[in-house]
């Protein structure tokens, strides 16, 4: 139809997911506290005694009004789609298996995570949530209409067009249904969380995307029919990183070489940041912009807004140094990057030992004026040519005094001198300590001349 936008005035279209109301109290049969995500399974079941049931805690205060609208929609879907009551049923049990029977651990999510699809998405229980995104779904993200066309340039009717070609209004009832389980699934979740004292990292898989995107997997089976949502989505977001890359290729090129190429950029920002926390975030058309002649509810376009801002968190990373990746390809100087290493070698090597030197100067004449014992030339003689110490009483002395050098490897540079300088003032101090100048104690002091001795 030519003429569709003039017989179909979206801004009057009534949704009824965002306008429908409870008659009483006897249709609350679910609402939201702050972080308190309430089924009223006693007034369902007529059962007092299931009162104690009645609460999910979702601790996650940054999710409180996103919290807020899922049990508006729930409660909705309910009493208009589910009057028997299928899912209420499903919450009950896994509620006790949580709370009651305690048969969830840290130990075992994936259990949880079966009986979640078993008792939850049953083949009825796919056909109202469906039923219930085809009747509230009323965006045409296909049509263009032609005065938009006059009103907005060359370049966002290019990409109006791009994305209509990406994603059209099948595959947005698609991520509707998706998101709608993920709604339902999220209060028993982050109970479990809750109640077992988890944080979702504690069960990360791979690349640090964590179990709340292996909980919601699932639903992408489930709710595709004949799309495969999972891969239209990772070619949506690999397009996006790949244009990102292009303009900054000198980071991208800087991460790779800690390992963290773009590909895994690509899986994280598609399975934690869309998947596991925003697309439970998806909203039912509510409000239309005059302007644009469209709703504001735009959930490819809320994509596009995380990719922006989490690209733009990923490059604000700095390094110390400017890494350049060591190959053997040679440059226009003749010279490859590792040519170049070798040849920086050296000056790093001088330049390290004569901190080093420094450092051993400056901590002899500290420990001598610290320790305040006195060392003639006679002795420092005496050990020079009598002295052959084994590697065991070097390391045993280099260990002693290696907090005060701050370095260990700065001590391997201690020449014959210093050694002997550095095993005197030990020897003193340890038979000070022993009280060998003062009683018959220090006759048994043995450690001293173990490390002064041949042996």
């Amino acid at each position: 139809m030519e003429n569709y936008e003039e017989e179909i005035d979206r801004s009057k279209l009534v949704i009824e997911i965002n306008t429908w109301k409870p008659k009483g109290k006897k249709e609350i049969l679910c609402e939201s506290e702050k972080q308190i995500f309430r089924v009223y399974f006693d007034k369902a079941f007529k059962n007092p005694e299931l009162k104690v049931y009645n609460d999910f805690i979702v601790k996650k205060a940054s999710f409180e009004p996103h919290l807020a609208k899922n049990a508006k929609y729930i409660n909705y879907f309910i009493n208009v789609f589910d009057p028997e009551n299928e899912l209420i049923t499903a919450y009950l049990k896994l509620k006790t298996a949580i709370d009651k029977y305690k048969m969830f651990t840290i130990k075992n999510p994936y259990e949880l995570r079966t009986l979640v699809y078993d008792f939850i998405f049953t083949p009825t229980m796919q056909d109202k949530i469906w039923r219930l995104v085809e009747r509230n779904y009323v965006d045409d993200i296909e049509h263009r209409s032609t005065k938009s066309k006059k009103e907005t340039n060359d370049e966002t009717n290019e990409r109006d067009y791009l994305e209509s070609l990406e994603f059209d209004n099948h595959d947005i009832r698609i991520l509707l249904s998706i998101s709608f389980g993920m709604k339902i699934i999220c209060p028993v979740l982050f109970h479990y969380f809750t109640v077992n004292e988890i944080k979702p990292k504690d069960i990360a898989t791979r690349n640090g995307i964590g179990i709340v995107y292996d909980f919601y997997k699932p639903l992408f089976d489930i709710f595709s029919k004949d799309v495969n949502m999972s891969n239209k989505l990772f070619i949506y977001v690999k397009w996006k990183i790949i244009a990102v890359k292009y303009l900054n290729e000198r980071s991208f090129n800087q991460r790779a070489i800690y390992g963290d190429d773009y590909q895994l950029l690509i899986e994280y920002m598609l399975k934690k940041e869309i998947i596991a926390d925003n697309m439970i975030k998806y909203k039912f058309n509510q409000e239309w912009d005059p302007k644009m002649k469209r709703y504001k509810e735009n959930r490819i376009g809320l994509h596009k807004s995380i990719l922006k801002h989490q690209t733009h968190y990923y490059l604000k990373l700095s390094f110390e140094k400017t890494l350049t990746e060591m190959t053997n390809t040679k440059g226009s100087d003749g010279l490859s990057a590792s040519d170049k290493m070798d040849m920086n070698m050296g000056s790093l090597d001088s330049g390290m030992i004569d901190m080093a030197a420094i450092n051993i100067n400056l901590t002899l004449e500290k420990l001598c004026k610290d320790i305040d014992i006195p060392i003639v030339e006679e002795e420092l003689q005496y050990y020079r040519d009598h002295l052959y110490p084994s590697d065991i009483q070097v390391y045993m002395v280099r260990s002693f005094f290696a907090r005060m050098f701050m370095s260990y490897r700065d001590e391997l540079l201690l020449d014959r001198r210093q050694y002997n300088n550095l095993l005197l003032l030990l020897k003193k101090e340890l038979l000070l300590d022993a009280g060998y100048d003062y009683d018959e104690y220090g006759k048994y002091t043995v450690l001293p001349y173990i490390l002064t001795g041949n042996i």
